[in-house]
């Protein structure tokens, strides 16, 4: 079976995550900090200023996508509507990517970086939790 573990490098996720694996299934880790990847099982992750996601947000996001009305397969991102940094997102773009002066929208506030647009259009993703902010 293919199991995505969310949080699978942390103090209970590892060991879930080489359970899984000495069970034989196709194991995806998704964490913010990998730092000794376990055998056999895909890790990937990285803490940035662009995107952040509450585990909630996530659920409904997947929730939505399989109940949405489409065809075919879309790529999209699923992140929350804000940077996680504290800083207007135009001063973010400014300090790391000074040389990129073409917008295809106003950045406001601090909006993602990273667009969102699609999965609000497809399937009607709206992040509920934003990250770091607790409920």
């Amino acid at each position: 079976m293919k199991i995505l573990v969310t949080g699978g490098a942390g103090g209970v996720g590892r060991p879930t995550v080489q359970w899984l694996l000495d069970r034989g299934h196709e194991v995806r880790v998704l964490d913010l900090r990998i730092a000794d990847p376990l055998p056999g099982a895909a890790m990937f992750g990285r803490s940035n200023f662009w995107t952040s996601l509450d585990v909630r947000d996530a659920a409904q996001a997947a929730e939505k996508a399989l109940l949405a009305d489409y065809e075919g397969s879309h790529a999209v991102y699923v992140t929350d509507a804000h940077n996680f940094v504290g800083f207007l997102s135009e001063e973010l773009a400014r300090i790391f990517f000074p040389a990129v002066t073409a917008r295809k929208k106003p950045l406001n506030g601090m909006d993602t970086l990273v667009s969102i647009e699609k999965a609000r259009q497809l399937f009607g993703f709206e992040p509920q939790y934003p990250f770091g902010k607790g409920a």
